[in-house]
């Protein structure tokens, strides 16, 4: 009963703490703002690199807090990583090339139903074009360790069924890219592509049970992209 009781208080703990992490990246951009009121600065009095900066040292604060409150589980997913990479990425490979073609087919059927791209794709051109370092730092090498962290690690702390937390985690993951940009309600229908991405990076992680395969993938399609678009634009 000691024991069980033990485990129970750590399962709680994980559940509250998870949560914590979770509410706090949908709250980024309040939290970002509460911490500038309380510095008495104006981000409209802000250059775009001191906001880029600011923005920049906030995301890396923020996955340090998730790292080190996890520091063993997350040193031994990557001690295991290391050794076995190549395998992860030649056997969930299939996950994201579908997840992608999901996402390609449906951004295209809205691209042609609507005759426009999803605000957020939108979003990240305009700052491509004025900030492209900032856009590689933020876009390829932060987000996927921290959107990874929040919506495939934390999430699986707080359902651990497998296709209940693969298709909240994807949905949630293709809710958070839209929520903030939906200005009618087609753009709404934009969270599937985010979604069928979300799903595909969740399944790997669940199967493969190592928080730094999705990470890889996620980097991988997020690096593709960016440079693409900074080759177009």
């Amino acid at each position: 009963n000691y024991i069980g009781d033990n485990m129970k208080k750590r399962k709680v703990s994980e559940i509250l703490t998870s949560g914590l992490f979770i509410m706090m990246f949908l709250s980024f951009s309040t939290i970002i703002s509460l911490v500038l009121a309380c510095l008495n600065i104006n981000p409209s009095n802000m250059s775009n690199l001191a906001q880029h900066i600011y923005i920049i040292f906030m995301e890396i604060l923020f996955i340090t807090l998730i790292i080190f409150r996890y520091k063993k589980e997350y040193k031994a997913n990557f001690d295991k990583f290391k050794k076995n990479y190549n395998s992860y990425f030649k056997k969930y490979l299939k996950y994201y090339l579908v997840g992608i073609a999901f996402m390609m087919i449906s951004n295209l059927i809205l691209a042609t139903i609507f005759d426009g791209i999803a605000n957020n794709e939108e979003a990240v051109r305009a700052t491509l074009k004025i900030s492209p370092i900032y856009m590689y730092i933020s876009a390829v090498l932060l987000a996927p360790i921290l959107e990874e962290s929040i919506f495939r690690f934390n999430v699986r702390k707080i359902i651990d069924e497998k296709w209940s937390f693969i298709i909240l985690s994807g949905v949630l993951f293709g809710l958070c890219h839209i929520v903030s940009q939906i200005t009618n309600w087609h753009d709404i229908l934009y969270i599937i592509p985010y979604s069928s991405l979300g799903i595909a990076l969740a399944r790997m992680y669940y199967e493969s049970d190592n928080i730094f395969t999705s990470v890889m993938f996620h980097l991988l399609h997020n690096g593709i992209l960016v440079s693409l678009q900074f080759l177009v634009l």
